[in-house]
């Protein structure tokens, strides 16, 4: 018997590391969140396109 799933919840935290290899304090990275939003979203249809497909 198939399962369907008719909805998925995503969540996720991104944590910049507070020291880089060298022991030191890493440079700020600056994270578009927009941008990561706008990539997950297209991951996922990309997904959904080809699972259609089957």
């Amino acid at each position: 018997m198939a399962v369907e799933i008719k909805e998925m919840v995503i969540r996720a935290t991104i944590v910049a590391d507070k020291q880089g290899e060298s022991g030191q304090p890493s440079t700020p990275v600056a994270v578009d969140q927009n941008e990561i939003i706008k990539e997950c979203v297209k991951e996922v249809l990309r997904v959904i396109k080809k699972n259609n497909r089957r």
